[in-house]
C-alpha cells in the first residue's frame, strides 16, 4: 500500500510546494500538466510500504456543476473544479505504490453523479492505462467513483451518517458527516482546486470539508438571520447547534471588528448587523475541530493549482495558468500557504483568522515550515511571494472591484 514518506510523516505541520513553468494553457496541455502534477506529487510524498488494509478516499472539489454554456466557452479550462487528469495522476501514482482500493468521492450539494459526466470523471475512469497484457481501465485496476450526497437529509439511512462531536464549537455541537467519510478502515486525501470565493476569499482544503456534511446542515454560507427561518432550519436541525450560537457569533463579530480586520463588517446581515464572514468562518472552524487531530483524519491535503481561478469560484472569473501543487497534512497550513501563493495575506483571511484563534494551525506563513518539491529544500516567505500568481477575489460577488485580500 502507499504510505507517506518518513520526511512527510515526521513534519505534520509542513507544507510542500511543487512549481511548474506553465504560463499558458497550451503548455499545460502539451505536457499533460494536470496528470503530471498529481502523479509527481505522489512520487515525491509517498512510497510503497506495509499497513492494514483500507479504503483510500480521494475527495476532489466538484461541488458545483459546469453549465453547457461555460463548458463551451473556449476561455474556460476547468478551473471551477478539480481537474480529472490531476485525480488520474494521483490514482496512477498510488496504484503503482501498491494501493488496491481507491474511491474517488464527492458529496456536494446533491447534484448527483451527473457532475461526474459534466466534468470528465467518467472518461477518466474508463481510460485504458498501460500497454500490453497489463493494460486496463482505472476502474478495472481498483478505482471506483462514488457520489456521497443526497437531496434531503431524510433520504440518508441511519448508517450513512456519523454524528461527530465538535469540541468547543461556536455554532455546532455536532456535525453529520456522510459515509464513507469518517468510516472506520478508510483514509482520506483531500484534493481541492486553487480558486477564490466570493465569501471565503480562498476556497481550498478547509472549505472543501463542507462536501462531507449531510444536506440540511452543509450550507455554511448562510447569513445569521437565515437560521431564524424554520422552513430552512427546523428545530430538529437547530437541536444540533449550540443553544446560544447567535449570541456567540455576535460576540465574536464584535471582537473581530474591534481588531480592525479588513472588510470584517462588510455585507452585514439585515437583522443582526453581522458581517457575512463571521458565521461562515466559525462554522468552518467547527468542522475543522471535528477532524482533530488532523494526522488521524487526513492522509494528505493536496491543492491542484496547475491552473487557478479568480473571481467568485463560480461562473464569474477567469482561469489562469499557475503551475503549482501545494500539499501537507494540516489543511489550515496548506490553505495559508496556497492563499499566499494566490497573492492574498493569510493572516487576515477570515476562516484562517478563526482557525488560528481556535488553535487549529498557524496563519502566519513565517511560522509554517515550507519545502520545495522534489528537492525538499526550505522555502522562505520571500521566495514564496516571488512564486505567487495573483488571483483577485470578487468579494461578495462584486466584479467591479477585484481585490487581493490584504491588511
Amino acid at each position: 500500500m502507499a504510505v507517506l514518506k518518513s520526511f512527510v510523516r515526521e513534519n505534520p505541520s509542513a507544507v510542500f510546494v511543487r512549481a511548474y513553468p506553465y504560463r499558458s494553457f497550451e503548455a499545460i496541455e502539451a505536457d499533460d500538466g494536470f496528470h503530471r502534477g498529481g502523479y509527481e506529487a505522489v512520487a515525491a510524498l509517498f512510497t510503497e510500504g506495509e499497513g492494514t488494509h483500507r479504503e483510500l478516499l480521494i475527495k476532489p472539489n466538484l461541488t458545483v456543476g459546469v453549465s453547457p454554456e461555460l463548458a463551451a466557452n473556449p476561455a474556460y479550462h476547468g478551473g471551477i473544479t478539480t481537474h480529472p487528469r490531476f485525480i488520474a495522476g494521483l490514482c496512477d501514482g498510488l496504484l503503482e505504490r501498491g494501493e488496491r482500493c481507491l474511491t474517488v468521492v464527492e458529496g456536494g450539494i446533491g447534484l448527483g453523479v451527473s457532475v461526474y459526466a459534466q466534468t470528465g470523471y467518467f472518461a477518466m475512469m474508463s481510460e485504458v492505462v498501460g500497454e500490453g497484457p497489463g493494460a486496463a481501465t482505472r476502474e478495472m485496476r481498483g478505482v471506483r467513483l462514488l457520489w456521497a450526497s443526497k437531496h434531503r437529509f431524510e433520504d440518508f439511512r441511519e448508517d450513512e451518517i456519523t454524528w461527530v462531536p465538535v469540541p468547543n464549537g461556536v455554532v455546532h455541537r455536532e456535525i453529520p458527516v456522510v459515509t464513507p467519510f469518517r468510516k472506520p478502515g478508510t483514509a482520506l486525501i483531500n484534493a481541492p482546486t486553487l480558486k477564490t470565493h466570493n465569501l471565503a476569499v480562498t476556497t481550498l482544503c478547509c472549505k472543501a470539508l463542507q462536501g462531507m456534511v449531510a444536506q440540511g446542515y452543509k450550507h455554511f454560507c448562510a447569513s445569521l438571520s437565515a437560521y431564524d427561518d424554520p422552513r430552512a432550519y427546523p428545530p430538529e436541525v437547530l437541536a444540533h447547534f449550540q443553544a446560544d450560537f447567535r449570541e456567540r457569533v455576535l460576540h465574536e463579530h464584535a471582537r473581530h471588528c474591534a481588531m480592525g480586520l479588513p472588510y470584517w463588517s462588510s455585507n452585514p446581515d439585515p437583522v443582526y448587523g453581522v458581517g457575512r464572514f463571521e458565521c461562515w468562518a466559525q462554522r468552518t472552524a467547527d468542522m475543522l475541530s471535528a477532524f482533530q487531530p488532523f494526522e488521524e483524519h487526513f492522509l494528505l491535503n493536496v491543492v491542484e493549482g496547475i491552473i487557478g481561478r479568480n473571481g467568485t469560484a463560480f461562473s464569474q472569473g477567469e482561469d489562469v495558468p499557475v503551475g503549482l501543487v501545494v500539499a501537507g497534512i494540516n489543511p489550515v497550513h496548506v490553505d495559508a500557504i496556497a492563499s499566499l501563493l494566490m497573492g492574498h495575506d493569510p493572516q487576515v483571511i477570515p476562516y484562517l483568522v478563526v482557525a488560528r484563534e481556535r488553535g487549529l494551525g498557524e496563519s502566519d506563513p513565517t511560522r509554517i515550515p515550507v519545502f520545495r518539491l522534489p528537492e525538499r529544500t526550505p522555502l522562505t516567505v520571500e521566495e514564496l511571494q516571488e512564486m505567487a500568481v495573483p488571483l483577485p477575489v470578487f468579494l461578495h460577488g462584486d466584479a467591479s472591484r477585484p481585490l487581493l485580500f490584504r491588511q
